[in-house]
């Protein structure tokens, strides 16, 4: 079964670290880019609709890619995203990506799934390294015949019979 998601753009490029340094203009161009060429989205047969606030004609759109881009023209974006899950035949199919709890509350309601900014972009497209011990030094390693050494001198060390109290005595 193929998913519809419903991405908030803008949501999307201020909480990427990446997307959010740059121009809006470069920022909208990236987040498509990436769409495209990283597909977070999962397979070819899923269908991807950004939602951006504003007016049609801002920038290079509408997108000639198999990204729909969509601009809110006199509602907000929040709104946009609503109606369209509210109008979506398979709202079991439509994902929306957001961090705003309001949209969230709503489309689940309507029965569509959700998806985090970072469930969504940050897990599948800028991983962070996941939390736990740092990496380890390779000056530090020690080759093989250390290792077997090191463990020989610590059974030698620790796994000596040790006389017991009873043993030394001997019977009377």
């Amino acid at each position: 079964m193929a998913l519809h998601f419903i991405l908030d753009g803008y949501n999307i490029i201020k909480n990427s670290d990446a997307l959010a340094e740059l121009p809006l203009e470069a920022g909208r161009r990236k987040l498509i880019a990436v769409l495209e060429t990283r597909r977070p989205q999962g397979s070819v047969h899923n269908t991807v609709t950004v939602v951006f606030d504003g007016q049609a004609g801002v920038g290079p759109f509408p997108h000639p890619g198999p990204v729909k881009v969509v601009f809110s023209c006199g509602q907000s974006a929040d709104e946009k995203i609503k109606q369209m899950v509210g109008h979506a035949g398979a709202r079991k199919s439509t994902v929306v990506v957001t961090d705003d709890r309001a949209i969230q509350y709503y489309v689940r309601s309507l029965g569509a799934g959700v998806l985090s900014v970072q469930d969504f972009w940050h897990a599948r497209v800028d991983p962070q390294p996941a939390p736990g011990p740092a990496p380890r030094n390779p000056e530090k390693r020690i080759s093989r015949v250390q290792e077997m050494r090191i463990t020989d001198e610590l059974s030698r060390i620790w796994l000596k019979p040790r006389k017991r109290k009873h043993d030394s005595q001997e019977p009377q």
